[in-house]
């Protein structure tokens, strides 16, 4: 790809934002009971909050490509609560995964940083991480599985974009149910998820308890199906560009300007 594909997402409206925050708000408390915990963080809220980030980066690159006239599926990819997921969204015969991460440094050092060399990165912690399953087709009649990389800039003076504001007892019920669960799918529904979020609400409403501060920068830049495989190499290091992204698992890296751009795949 080249510098002038690099997407840069125009501001959504505060009102629609609020509401994805909302969506992965609720998606992060009733499913970490069942998600994999990837970076062995053995704080709760921590990664709540974790599946949150990525929830919201998934649905801004969704609503931005919505706005665009894109017909990606969701809806086909969408996995029950209690299961893990499988990819995010099916486009052009195929199922794709979004891969954010975030870049911490301030708004001149964005301004000089070469975009092209931010990493494309695919988690590589074990043998049974998302790059030993770049292969699997997971979604009924796809025909390939492919990734596209995107980037959150984070403010130095203020990491969190968001806060959530849980009280101790619906962080207990979580905990109580992640501690019962043990970050396993199940093999059927465990609960109904309306009494879930009725137990929690019995001491404050969901959807206010999410507050955002900022909007992110935020840019789509490229992707990769098996044709790129090659090109990836497996990184142990955890710091890149100039420490600006920082990293605590190894993954499969190459440069993202070595890769076609998202902007050429939908044009």
């Amino acid at each position: 790809m080249q510098h002038h594909e690099v997407i840069n997402i125009p501001h959504v409206p505060d009102e629609i934002y609020h509401r994805l925050g909302v969506e992965a708000l609720r998606y992060g408390l009733i499913s970490i009971a069942f998600t994999y915990n990837r970076m062995a963080k053995s704080d709760l809220r921590t990664r709540v909050i974790n599946v949150i980030k990525g929830k919201v980066a998934e649905s801004v690159f969704g609503y931005y490509n919505e706005q665009r006239g894109l017909s990606l599926d969701f809806q086909r990819c969408t996995t029950p609560f209690w299961l893990p997921d499988l990819r995010d969204f099916a486009y052009l015969g195929g199922e794709w995964d979004v891969k954010n991460n975030f870049v911490l440094c301030s708004a001149d050092q964005w301004q000089t940083l070469d975009l092209l060399t931010l990493p494309a990165l695919i988690p590589d912690k074990s043998d049974y991480d998302q790059w030993s399953k770049r292969d699997m087709l997971m979604i009924e009649g796809s025909r390939f599985n492919a990734y596209v990389f995107t980037f959150m800039r984070l403010e130095k003076e203020m990491k969190a974009f968001f806060t959530i504001e849980i009280s101790d007892e619906q962080w207990q019920i979580i905990y109580d149910l992640s501690l019962k669960y043990q970050n396993y799918r199940q093999a059927e529904m465990p609960f109904v998820e309306e009494i879930f979020f009725q137990k929690l609400e019995e001491y404050q409403p969901i959807d206010s308890a999410i507050k955002i501060h900022y909007q992110p920068e935020m840019i789509i830049t490229s992707c990769a199906n098996a044709r790129y495989w090659d090109l990836f190499l497996t990184m142990e290091s955890n710091s890149f560009c100039s420490g600006y992204l920082r990293t605590i698992i190894r993954n499969k890296m190459v440069e993202v300007g070595r890769l076609p751009s998202w902007q050429q795949v939908t044009k």
